[in-house]
């Protein structure tokens, strides 16, 4: 281990400092967006704390095998990520880990969801002027209360008209038959 810490610090002045919180800022650097966020999170992770002070050339393979025994099925995403950028950058002079080694990603199983909760989801939404939206088969404003309440009125002609009694303001759309 000592010739290999020598033969690295030759190369890489930082290889006996470097962190694995270094490595974390330095792998959420190069994202962007929700990518970003997301490695901002990893960061948080409560299975990572022991791990996130130590010395990467000093890590053994233990450390990251009880982070993942008490982490989450993103502790196991992550930290593999991680691990791999650690290689990558030549910050670890070979896996800790080998690929087969690392525990397979577990999901939990998916669910449906109820019928109650796609109806809410597709129920039909008109708009009234000034950006509010009322549902057709209630007629009541859907902004929880900061807008007017909505009069529906169907004609003849299967158009709904929506009147609100605060703006005297009125919305006009054809009636879904869905």
């Amino acid at each position: 281990m000592q010739i290999a810490k020598a033969y690295l610090a030759g190369s890489d002045h930082g290889v006996n400092t470097r962190t694995w919180q270094n490595a974390i800022e330095a792998v959420t650097e190069t994202k962007l967006g929700g990518n970003k966020e997301r490695w901002l999170r990893v960061v948080k992770d409560p299975a990572l704390v022991p791990l996130l002070p130590q010395i990467i050339i000093e890590t053994k393979a233990e450390a990251l095998l009880a982070c993942l025994r008490v982490g989450t099925v993103s502790t196991n995403v992550f930290l593999r990520r991680l691990h791999n950028f650690c290689v990558d950058m030549n910050w670890l002079p070979w896996p800790l880990i080998p690929k087969r080694q690392w525990p397979v990603v577990r999901f939990k199983d998916k669910r449906a969801i109820t019928v109650e909760e796609h109806a809410r989801i597709v129920e039909p939404r008109h708009a009234l002027p000034g950006g509010v939206l009322a549902s057709p088969a209630t007629g009541k404003s859907t902004g929880g209360g900061k807008h007017p309440t909505v009069n529906p009125i169907i004609t003849p002609a299967r158009l709904l008209i929506l009147f609100s009694n605060e703006t005297k303001q009125k919305g006009v759309t054809h009636e879904n038959k869905t």
